[in-house]
């Protein structure tokens, strides 16, 4: 009965050890090492997606929201280019984030390129900062997608007009 209790136990704990040895908690903040500076993190929760470089939308607005740590200061900034390439227009929202550890704010989109970078800081901490391009398209494209019709086998695809 020994043998089987010992190895019962042997047992759960090979399949218990290996999740405590991974498993660490949800720390926002981690030490810098080379500074000793504690290095601040947020996360975007909704609005735009940082892990692609550019985006597509139709919409002229878009609501980022996130997370971070309470008192940090959180500015997203939106350079519209033009055509060739140069910043035509630039706009700046600042907010500082309350107890909760949430922020939201509506950003307004240009047509073309929006580059949109979101910066936080606060005191003690290094400032974080991540970028995103969203293009955003004319309405008359997304109509005229909506009402094309693809004709499987034709190679060709035919305009529908509703009136």
């Amino acid at each position: 009965m020994k043998k089987y209790m010992l190895s019962f136990l042997f047992a759960m704990m090979l399949c218990l050890l290996p999740c405590v040895v991974y498993a660490a908690p949800l720390d926002t903040v981690t030490e810098a090492v080379d500074t000793g500076e504690k290095e601040l993190s947020f996360c975007i929760t909704s609005g735009i997606d940082l892990t692609k470089e550019v985006q597509s939308t139709f919409d002229s607005t878009r609501m980022i929201s996130g997370t971070t740590l309470q008192g940090t200061g959180i500015t997203i900034q939106v350079s519209t280019k033009d055509a060739v390439g140069e910043v035509k227009d630039t706009v700046c929202y600042t907010m500082e984030v309350g107890a909760s550890g949430l922020f939201s704010e509506t950003i307004a989109l240009g047509l073309g390129e929006n580059a949109i970078t979101i910066t936080a800081q606060k005191d003690g901490y290094k400032e974080v900062c991540q970028s995103v391009t969203i293009k955003r398209k004319k309405l008359q494209i997304k109509t005229e997608l909506e009402n094309t019709i693809s004709i499987p086998g034709s190679g060709r695809n035919t305009l529908l007009i509703i009136k």
